[in-house]
């Protein structure tokens, strides 16, 4: 007897208890397949290997500047008359985005206060050297004839004190902005269109991929509530800006990319073997296997010494990859034993003659 007909006997003689240990091992390997793709990352550097040049400067990039990501929400008003309304949804959703988990949002702004507070305190250092000369000159006059006066040795009384003012100095840098430099604190409201802005900069919880997800989602399931609580918001449009939008848009693609093609590889499959052998069990027998053998695939690959912990956009289409390639083997043995029964072989002998035969042809792809 052959070793193929011995390992036959044997396979089917202990079938029960080989497939009880098959799905005993699968729920691990189902369970680590879930978790790697619950992990699914989509960022621009998890395309490259973490040592290349480009990836090692990006992480050092990081590290010294940090991680800033923003969230805009746009409302358009529809009318500039509406713009207080929106304003105020804005508000309110401001407030309810302060109240988020510590770790997820660092600063939400509806306003340019902290640029204007800046410039208050540090303005001057914008100026043109020769702006800074002549205000410095028009201050040290004002001084000396304060002083002269005080102490009565102003040479002419009829003197006009000195002025200091910058008016003409405003002028120019206004001309020169093409807008008023009056510092006034502004909203982040279009003035030409209506449209005002909510500016949420993400923390370190939310700068990754999933945390933009959890941001995202969180903001919008606000502005569900807000918009319901709020009668005069219906008919105004609100959308996203910014890269926590665009993060979570990409991640949503990739998620329904490798929902259709892991369907369409499937049923192309499932088809493709009803189709060409006409008997729809045909499908029970290489199914179970081929998918309990990809969990383990992924399973391995998540354990020492491979360690993988996510998948990005390229491997995450492994799946269907080694569903594509893996159902070659059974397809061979499958074509043999069908061969075999249609010519009026028995069960059990058809399945060694499958494995005898076919054994040649399995290895073929591999090798």
């Amino acid at each position: 007897m052959t070793r193929s007909r011995r390992f036959v006997e044997w396979a089917l003689r202990h079938g029960v208890a080989l497939w009880a240990v098959a799905l005993i091992l699968g729920v691990p390997a189902f369970a680590r397949t879930a978790w790697l793709y619950a992990h699914l990352r989509s960022e621009l550097e998890e395309l490259l290997p973490t040592e290349s040049p480009s990836v090692v400067a990006l992480a050092s990039l990081k590290r010294r500047l940090g991680l800033h990501k923003y969230l805009g929400v746009v409302v358009d008003a529809g009318s500039r008359e509406a713009l207080p309304v929106a304003e105020s949804f804005l508000d309110a959703l401001a407030d309810r985005a302060r109240a988020y988990p510590s770790g997820l949002v660092r600063t939400v702004r509806t306003g340019n206060e902290a640029e204007v507070e800046f410039l208050k305190t540090h303005g001057a250092l914008y100026l043109d050297v020769s702006d800074l000369e002549t205000l410095r000159r028009r201050v040290e006059a004002k001084r000396d004839y304060e002083v002269a006066r005080a102490t009565g040795t102003l040479l002419d009384d009829t003197q006009p004190p000195p002025t200091i003012d910058a008016r003409d100095i405003r002028e120019r840098y206004e001309k020169r902005l093409g807008r008023s430099s009056s510092g006034a604190t502004a909203r982040y409201t279009s003035p030409d269109e209506p449209w005002s802005v909510l500016l949420l900069e993400l923390d370190d919880g939310g700068a990754s991929a999933a945390g933009a997800r959890d941001v995202v989602n969180r903001v919008k399931a606000d502005v569900e509530a807000l918009r319901t609580a709020l009668p005069r918001m219906r008919g105004m449009r609100i959308g996203y800006a910014g890269d926590a939008a665009i993060a979570t848009e990409e991640l949503s693609a990739l998620v329904a990319d490798l929902s259709w093609s892991s369907v369409i590889v499937i049923v192309a499959v499932v088809l493709v073997i009803v189709l060409y052998y006409r008997w729809w069990r045909s499908v029970l027998v290489l199914l179970p296997p081929l998918l309990l053998a990809t969990f383990y695939s992924f399973g391995l690959a998540s354990l020492p010494p491979f360690n993988v912990s996510a998948v990005n956009s390229n491997t995450a289409f492994l799946a269907s990859i080694i569903v594509g390639n893996g159902i070659n083997f059974g397809l061979i043995l499958l074509g043999r034993y069908v061969e075999e029964r249609r010519a009026g072989t028995g069960v059990h002998e058809s399945i060694a003659r499958a494995v005898e035969g076919g054994g040649a042809g399995a290895r073929a792809p591999a090798s």
